[in-house]
């Protein structure tokens, strides 16, 4: 194939023009989120492959469907200095926060009526 028109680009989390070969991994996600906004459990995943591979772009679309369908998610990135409550407390407190301004913005809304 050309390089010009190779639909591989090349760069950490740069969407390709053709996510092929995913849909089972986005199918299997989409899956686990609606599940678990119904209350039910849900198998998880486990995203491996070399550098390059699309796995961050994979991540970004899942995390970007499932913020569409309700979920409210957070985005950490591991650090071999970080442990993993000081990664993860900041976010799960900005996920709080957000819920609280939701449920208090239905509260304000079931009172006005």
């Amino acid at each position: 194939m050309n390089a010009i028109d190779n639909p591989y680009t090349p760069g950490a989390g740069v969407p390709p023009a053709v996510m092929a070969g995913r849909d089972d991994i986005i199918r299997s996600a989409n899956i686990a989120y609606n599940r678990i906004l119904k209350g039910n459990f849900a198998k998880c995943q486990l995203l491996l492959g070399l550098r390059g591979v699309g796995k961050t772009v994979l991540l970004n679309r899942i995390n970007n469907e499932a913020e569409d369908a309700g979920c409210q998610t957070a985005f950490v990135e591991a650090s071999p200095d970080t442990t993993f409550p000081e990664l993860i407390i900041p976010r799960l407190h900005s996920i709080l926060l957000k819920l609280n301004r939701k449920k208090k913005a239905g509260e304000d809304l079931t009172n006005a009526s």
